[in-house]
C-alpha cells in the first residue's frame, strides 16, 4: 500500500536523478575500490536504472507498474514514441553531418551584409524553423558554432546572437508535434494529429516568438552589441568562410533533407491515410541509414570522399572556434 512516504521518496529520488545525470554526463565517474586494484566505471546512463531498483527496492513502484511504464497503456505506447523520436533525430543528424545546416547560416548570414537588424531576424527565423524541423537539441548543437562565428565576422557581439538563437529554439520548439519528446508524448497521449497541434500552437508560438523577438533586440542593442555594428564583413578580424566549404557533400545534403522534410509531410497527412506515425518516421530514417551506409563503407565512398571532407571541415570549424576565442 502507498504511503505519504513512498510520494515524497518517488519525489526525491526524480530530483536526485536529474542532479546525478547532468553532474556525470558526459564523462561519468570512476570510482575506486578500497583495498584493491580495482576500479569501477559508473556512466551516466547508469542512473536511471538505479534509481528504478531504489523505488522497487522501497517498495514505491511495483514490477506492474514498471511493465505498464514500458508497454503503454491506452493510447500512450512508449516504444512508438522512442521510435518517432529516435527516428527523426537520425533524420535531423544526417542532415547536419553532410554540412547542410552550417551552409545555411552562412549563406544566411551573407545575405544579411553585416545588418544587425537584418542579421537578428534571419538568424531568429533560421533557428526557428530548423527547431520547428528537427527539435531544440539539434538546432542548438547544429548552429550555435555558426551563429557565434558569423557574428565575430560580421562584427556584432556573439554572445547576443547565441542569446537570440537559444531564444528561438526555445519558443518555436512548440510549433509541431516532431520537435522534441514532450511534443510527442503529449500529441500520443491525446491523440492530436499533427495538423491538429500546429492549429491549436500557431498562434501562442508567433506570439510568443514576436513579444520575444521584440524584447531581444532592445535589451541586446542597448547592453551587448558593438559600438561598430555597420561595418561589413571586409572590415572584420575574422575571414568569411565560404559557404560551399561547410557543405561537404552535396548529395547527402539534398537527399538527408528531401527525407526530412518528406518525413513531416508524411507524419502531417498520415492521420488521414490511416499512417502510423512511429511507422512512418522508421521508413524515412531508414532510407537515410541506406544512404549514408553507402556513402560511409558503400559504393559510394570513393566517389563522396564523405570521411575525408568531414575531417576537413571539423578541423576548419575547430580554427574557426580558435579565431573566435583570440579575437
Amino acid at each position: 500500500m502507498k504511503t505519504p512516504f513512498h510520494g515524497a521518496l518517488s519525489l526525491l529520488v526524480f530530483l536526485l536523478t536529474i542532479i546525478c545525470t547532468y553532474a556525470l554526463a558526459p564523462q561519468g565517474l570512476k570510482v575506486r575500490i578500497p583495498r584493491t586494484r580495482w576500479s569501477v566505471f559508473i556512466s551516466f546512463c547508469w542512473i536511471p536504472w538505479f534509481s528504478t531498483a531504489l523505488l522497487i527496492i522501497f517498495q514505491a513502484i511495483t514490477f506492474k507498474e514498471v511493465g505498464v511504464a514500458l508497454t503503454g497503456e491506452g493510447s500512450l505506447s512508449p516504444s512508438s514514441i522512442i521510435v518517432t523520436y529516435i527516428s527523426l533525430a537520425y533524420l535531423a543528424i544526417s542532415c547536419e553531418i553532410t554540412g547542410l545546416y552550417a551552409w545555411l547560416a552562412l549563406h544566411a548570414a551573407r545575405c544579411t551584409r553585416g545588418r544587425p537588424v537584418l542579421m537578428l531576424a534571419v538568424f531568429f527565423g533560421l533557428s526557428g524553423a530548423l527547431t520547428a524541423a528537427t527539435g531544440p537539441d539539434v538546432s542548438l548543437v547544429a548552429l550555435t558554432p555558426m551563429v557565434v562565428y558569423t557574428a565575430s565576422a560580421a562584427n556584432l557581439d556573439p554572445m547576443s546572437m547565441a542569446a537570440i538563437h537559444m531564444g528561438a529554439a526555445s519558443i518555436w520548439g512548440m510549433l509541431v508535434p516532431v520537435a522534441g519528446p514532450v511534443n510527442i508524448i503529449t500529441a500520443h497521449a491525446f491523440q492530436v494529429t499533427f495538423i491538429d497541434f500546429l492549429g491549436w500552437m500557431a498562434l501562442p508560438t508567433s506570439a510568443a516568438a514576436m513579444v520575444a523577438f521584440v524584447l531581444l533586440y532592445v535589451l541586446l542593442h542597448r547592453r551587448r552589441l558593438a559600438a561598430n555594428l555597420r561595418q561589413d564583413f571586409g572590415t572584420s578580424k575574422l575571414p568569411y568562410p565560404d559557404p560551399g566549404v561547410m557543405l561537404h557533400d552535396q548529395v547527402g545534403a539534398a537527399c538527408c533533407a528531401a527525407l526530412l522534410v518528406g518525413c513531416l509531410l508524411a507524419l502531417a497527412v498520415g492521420p488521414w491515410l490511416r499512417w502510423s506515425g512511429w511507422l512512418v518516421a522508421a521508413v524515412f530514417a531508414l532510407m537515410a541509414a541506406l544512404y549514408n551506409l553507402a556513402a560511409s563503407v558503400g559504393p559510394l565512398r570513393a566517389a563522396i570522399g564523405r570521411r575525408s571532407a568531414y575531417e576537413r571541415r571539423r578541423r576548419l570549424q575547430a580554427e574557426l572556434a580558435q579565431q573566435v576565442v583570440g579575437g
